[in-house]
Parts: structure tokens; C-alpha cells; sequence
């Protein structure tokens, strides 16, 4: 439970830091396999003309406490400033987080709402979120995903940077079929541990190809840790300003 907790831990400024020259070269060829991996999840065009998205992620994890081994969350974020609200049915429970911090309503969970707002909003939609100006690629690698013996992906590991080009939060890693050029999962690293996600289904959602299903392998034994299921998605949504309102009595992280 502990594990779980930690491997979900992220940076809301991930994606959220403005471009500056002095962050340093580039990897070309890293960008330009992510570009056709975006071209076939169905383009950039789709993607830059929405302004906020809204699905529902469910997962089951089999090491939490019964009252914590499924999650329902309706979600909904707004590109660019992150900010999101959500509301999760099986707990009762409503987050809501913006510039100014997070806040909840009978959170249980022991992650905090803020990095759990857009978690599954950045896994949907990494290559794409990977094209924002903070971030770096780095140099092009081959590896496997647990539970898939057989296949070797190319490898490509990025990370958002500040204005001095440093490092923020953590290491994402996509694993890329090699003959496709399309997404079979992604990792994330956080300063030496690491969570492991297996694509195992894709869907159309507006237009995109986006992992909808997926599998979470973690600890010394990588032993499977979540299944997730993404459904009802939607690039054509209106941001709800007054969702964000922080209702009386709510926590505050």
C-alpha cells in the first residue's frame, strides 16, 4: 500500500514551466519518434484545438485495504493551467485543484488530491503532453515491459525542466513498438523507483487513439499493483468554473 502510494506522487508543475534557451540541446531523434507515434494516435490537430478533457478512470488494486481496492473518478482537466475537479462516487468524496492548491471532500485515499487530480490525465495522454516547451527528451534506448517477455520497444525518456534547464519532478519513459511506431506503455522513475504501465487496449476518443486499458507493475518483484480502465473520454468539453469552488468544510493540501 505504502509503494502504491509513493509511485503516484507527481509534480502538477511537470508540464507547466515556460521555455528559456538556456535549457540545453535537444535529443532530434528522440522528438522525432514521438512525433510518429503522435501521428499515429491521430495527429497533433485534435489535441491543440481542445481546451479541456473529461473521462472516467476506474481501477481495481488488489494490494489496497478493501475499502480502497477500487476507484471511480469522473474527471475533468484544463489544458495548460492543469487546474481539475473531479468527483469520486464510491467514497462520496469531490476534489478540486488550481493555481492556489488543492482541496477535498471526504478524501480517503492516501495520496494527496492535488497530484491524484491529474495523474490519470497525464498517463492517457503523455506523447501529446510530451510536446509541451519545459520539456526534454533524452538519449533513444530499447527495454521490455513486465508481463510481456517477447517484446522490445524502443525507449524514450523525457522530463520537464525550469528556466535554468534543471530537472522537474520526475522521468517518464515511453515504450514504443518498434515496426508500428505506436505507444505499448510507459514508466515513470522517481529517483530510483520505478512504476511500470502496460498498454493493453486503445480506444478513439475524439479522434484520438488513446490508451483506454492498461496494467501497473511495481516493487523489488514487479508484482501487478493496478488495472486501469479509462471510458467515457472527451476532448470536446466545456471547463466548469464554479466546480472549482472550495465547498464549506473541505480539507486543503
Amino acid at each position: 500500500m505504502k509503494f502504491f502510494a509513493l509511485i503516484l506522487l507527481l509534480s502538477s508543475s511537470f508540464f507547466d514551466v515556460p521555455i528559456d534557451d538556456s535549457r540545453g540541446p535537444d535529443k532530434s531523434e528522440a522528438r522525432a519518434l514521438v512525433d510518429e507515434v503522435i501521428h499515429n494516435h491521430g495527429g497533433m490537430a485534435l489535441w491543440e484545438q481542445s481546451t479541456a478533457v473529461r473521462f472516467t478512470h476506474i481501477s481495481h488494486m488488489p494490494q489496497m485495504s478493501a475499502n480502497l481496492d477500487w476507484m471511480v473518478g469522473h474527471e475533468y482537466v484544463e489544458k495548460g493551467t492543469l487546474r481539475a475537479y473531479a468527483d469520486h462516487p464510491l467514497w462520496n468524496s469531490q476534489i478540486g485543484k488550481d493555481e492556489d492548491g488543492a482541496w477535498a471532500v471526504n478524501w480517503i485515499f492516501p495520496n494527496s488530491p492535488k497530484g491524484m487530480s491529474t495523474i490519470h490525465y497525464q498517463m492517457a495522454f503523455m506523447p501529446w503532453l510530451s510536446q509541451d516547451e519545459a520539456v526534454l527528451f533524452g538519449e533513444l534506448g530499447k527495454g521490455k515491459l513486465p508481463g510481456d517477455d517477447e517484446t522490445v520497444y524502443s525507449t524514450i525518456p523525457f522530463w520537464g525542466t525550469d528556466l535554468n534547464g534543471e530537472q522537474v519532478g520526475n522521468t517518464w519513459i515511453l515504450y514504443v513498438n518498434q515496426e508500428s511506431k505506436t505507444l505499448g506503455g510507459f514508466s515513470i522513475d522517481f529517483g530510483g523507483a520505478q512504476a511500470y504501465h502496460r498498454i493493453e487496449g486503445f480506444s478513439d476518443a475524439s479522434g484520438l487513439v488513446l490508451p483506454t486499458d492498461w496494467v501497473t507493475y511495481a516493487g523489488p518483484q514487479l508484482q501487478v499493483i493496478g488495472y486501469h480502465v479509462l471510458v467515457d473520454v472527451d476532448l470536446n468539453v466545456e471547463f466548469e468554473e464554479d466546480r472549482l469552488r472550495m465547498p464549506e468544510g473541505a480539507d486543503t493540501y
